[in-house]
C-alpha cells in the first residue's frame, strides 16, 4: 500500500485555481505556458501576455488586464520576465508525482491476509492499477470553454481601450467647448470695445461740427466788423474833405 501524502507539502502547495492562467483559463507549464510576474505582482501565462502584446496600440507598453497598470516590455522581453517558481516547483513536483503514480501496482493477495510472509508467485492473486489521468489532458469541452473565455477576456481588454478612446474622446469635447465659450465672451468684449470707439468717434464728430460752425460765426462776425471799419474810415475821409471843415 502506498504512502498518504505529508500534509505539510499539502498546505504548502497553492490551490488548484492559482494553477492556472486568469486569462485563458489553461494549466501553466514549463513550455509556452510559463507563469510570468509581472510588474504588478500579477500572473499571467507566456502565450496570453503575447496575445495582448500583439493587439496593444502602444508598441511596448501594455496595461495588466486585472489591475490597468502600465507594462513597459516588447514582445521579445516576455522570455526575459521572471517565473513563478513556487507554481513552477509544485507543476514539477505534481508531474513527478503523477508519473511514478502511473507505474506503481498495488498486489492484493488472498495469503497476505492471513500470512506475514504472503507468496508473489500465487496465481491467486489480483492486481489492481491504479492510473491518474494528467490534469493537463482536458475534455474537449473544457478546452472549448477556455479558448472561449480567452476571447471573452481579449474582448474585455478591447472594450476597456474603446471605454478609454471614449473618454479621452469625452475631454478633448469638453475642451473644446470651453475653447468655444472663451472665444465667445472675447468676441462679444471686441464688439463692446467697437461700438463705445462708434460712439465716441460720433462724439468727437458732433464736436467737430460744432467748432466748424462757431468758426463760420467767427469769420461772419470779422467780415461783417470789417466791413462797418472800412464805411467809418470812408466817412471819415469825406468828412475830412467837406468845405466846412477846410474853413
Amino acid at each position: 500500500m502506498s504512502c498518504p501524502p505529508d500534509e505539510s507539502e499539502d498546505k504548502e502547495s497553492p490551490p488548484s485555481e492559482e494553477l492556472e492562467c486568469k486569462i485563458c483559463y489553461q494549466r501553466y507549464n514549463v513550455h509556452s505556458r510559463k507563469p510570468k510576474i509581472l510588474d504588478c505582482l500579477h500572473r499571467v501565462c507566456g502565450r496570453c501576455l503575447v496575445k495582448i502584446l500583439d493587439n496593444a496600440d502602444i508598441s511596448g507598453s501594455v496595461p495588466c488586464p486585472f489591475c490597468r497598470h502600465q507594462i513597459e516590455i516588447t514582445e521579445y522581453e516576455v522570455s526575459a520576465l521572471p517565473d513563478d517558481t513556487n507554481i513552477l516547483f509544485h507543476l514539477a513536483s505534481r508531474d513527478r508525482s503523477t508519473s511514478s503514480d502511473l507505474n506503481k501496482e498495488v498486489v492484493l493477495n488472498p495469503k497476505s491476509f492471513s500470512s506475514s510472509s504472503p507468496s508473489q508467485d500465487s496465481s491467486n492473486c489480483l492486481v489492481i492499477t491504479i492510473m491518474e489521468v494528467p490534469r493537463h489532458s482536458r475534455s474537449p469541452s473544457r478546452n472549448g470553454s477556455s479558448e472561449v473565455y480567452a476571447e471573452q477576456s481579449l474582448d474585455s481588454l478591447s472594450i476597456g481601450k474603446a471605454e478609454e478612446k471614449l473618454s479621452l474622446l469625452r475631454q478633448q469635447k469638453e475642451e473644446s467647448v470651453l475653447k468655444e465659450e472663451k472665444t465667445q465672451h472675447y468676441l462679444e468684449a471686441v464688439v463692446s470695445v467697437a461700438e463705445h470707439i462708434s460712439l465716441e468717434r460720433n462724439h468727437l464728430l458732433h464736436m467737430a461740427s460744432a467748432l466748424e460752425q462757431e468758426k463760420q460765426r467767427f469769420i461772419c462776425k470779422i467780415l461783417n466788423g470789417t466791413v462797418r471799419l472800412g464805411k467809418l474810415q470812408k466817412e471819415v475821409q469825406v468828412r475830412l474833405k467837406s468845405p466846412l471843415n477846410i474853413s
